[in-house]
Formats: structure tokens, sequence, C-alpha cells
């Protein structure tokens, strides 16, 4: 998803920069394309969610969620977005997007390529793909390289690290309910 967000952006970059378009109308089709994102960002990530939180609420099986279920994931869903919008917006500018033809590139790529995996039924994360679009559509530079290599360092330890939790709490859940 890393390679395919970055491609994604680096292609729309390319096609925006070669195209005549008008910059005054970036900023209405990013409104479009932020919508379309949201979507695709549920396809990929809702449906996770919600199965989490109705193992997590015992609430129903998978198959037959209850609308609370939908709607809760949902609201935190959104809570997060309004919550960590601003954090994005300083990560785009760490990756050389200065401009909102950059912008349009990262999201136009971003949201290609999420939309080709939701169709093709493979999941992956809309935060890799997202931040690594914005990568491959931004300006090069010292700054971008060292933030891209930061959040390759984090990424890499993000599953050793999703491990050693589960196995935690693998461990605190038969030590305190005794299963083998």
């Amino acid at each position: 998803s890393i390679a395919a967000g970055w491609l994604g952006g680096a292609a729309a970059e390319k096609l925006l920069s070669a195209a005549k378009i008008n910059e005054k109308h970036f900023g209405k089709v990013q409104i479009v394309l932020a919508g379309i994102s949201a979507l695709l960002h549920g396809a990929q990530d809702g449906q996770k969610f919600m199965c989490v939180m109705a193992f997590c609420l015992f609430s129903a099986p998978a198959e037959k969620l209850t609308p609370s279920v939908v709607l809760w994931c949902s609201a935190f869903m959104a809570l997060g977005t309004a919550l960590c919008g601003k954090r994005m917006l300083g990560l785009a500018e760490n990756l050389g997007i200065d401009d909102r033809r950059g912008g349009l590139a990262s999201d136009i790529g971003g949201s290609a390529v999420l939309l080709l995996s939701t169709l093709l039924g493979l999941p992956v994360s809309t935060t890799h793909v997202k931040t690594a679009s914005a990568a491959g559509a931004g300006k090069k530079g010292k700054e971008k390289r060292g933030t891209v290599l930061r959040l390759c360092f984090a990424w890499a330890l993000t599953f050793p690290a999703c491990a050693w939790l589960a196995k935690g709490l693998i461990f605190l859940y038969e030590l305190f309910f005794h299963l083998a």
C-alpha cells in the first residue's frame, strides 16, 4: 500500500503539472475528492472497526451488526479525523506539499489507489496510502527525506509493537480468566 500510494501521488502530480488547469478550480475539486476519500476510507477501515467494536461490545455477530455499532464506529472515525486534521496538514507540508496543486495531486493519487484496492477487494492501510501519496506528490528536499525516514521507521515498528501488545493482552486475559 505504501508503494502504490507513492506511485499514485507521483503520477497524479505529473498529470496535473502537464495539464493546463486553472488553479482556482482546485479547491472545489478537493472538496469533492474529500467526500470520495471519506467514503473510500470507510470502505477500507470502517468494516474493520465495526467488527472490532462488535466483538468488544458482544452486541451481535459480525454478520448482524446493529445500527448502533455502525453509528458509534462512524462517530469515532469522524472524531479522529476532526482531532487530527491539523496534524495531517503539518505532515503534508513536511512532505513537500505547499500548494493546491500538490494537495490535489495527493488527494487524486490516494483516492485512486483506495478505489482500486476497494474494487479489487484488497485491504490496505488508508493511512499508509494517503501519507505515501502525499510523499509521492510532494516536492523533494532534505526536510521531506527526514520525514519519510521517520515515517518508515515508525511503520516498521508497527507490526512488532502490535504483536507484542497482543501477546501481552492475551497473557493478561489468560491470567485473569484462567484459560489455557
